[in-house]
């Protein structure tokens, strides 16, 4: 349903996965959880949205394991695509620069629920 607003905590994410949408339609992400799996589509650019979160998703899985505190300069790297040299212009959208004021938020505000 359009406009729904899913909040899915990380701890409860089992994976996260590139979709298709009608099965040609490369522009959607699935999020598995024990329970369901949801699928979010319509995204512009799929892909960096999918890297950044497997990326926050495995920074908090090793935040709640214990094995490292969230660093915010592997956030930012994420965020800003600071550290990636095969970003390309085109790879940058107005959603990914909303997507990333976002997940700056996320990163920032504690590790609770999350919203996706």
């Amino acid at each position: 349903a359009r406009g729904r607003l899913i909040e899915i905590p990380f701890d409860k994410i089992i994976s996260i996965t590139r979709e298709k949408l009608a099965l040609i339609i490369p522009n959607a992400i699935g999020i598995q959880t024990a329970e369901q799996k949801y699928v979010f589509g319509s995204f512009i650019s799929r892909d960096s949205t999918y890297k950044k979160l497997v990326t926050i998703w495995k920074v908090n899985q090793d935040a709640l394991s214990g094995s490292l505190g969230v660093d915010l300069d592997i956030a930012d790297g994420v965020l800003g695509h600071s550290n990636s040299g095969d970003i390309t212009e085109s790879d940058t959208t107005e959603d990914d620069l909303n997507t990333d004021e976002q997940l700056g938020r996320i990163l920032t505000g504690g590790l609770g629920k999350r919203e996706v």
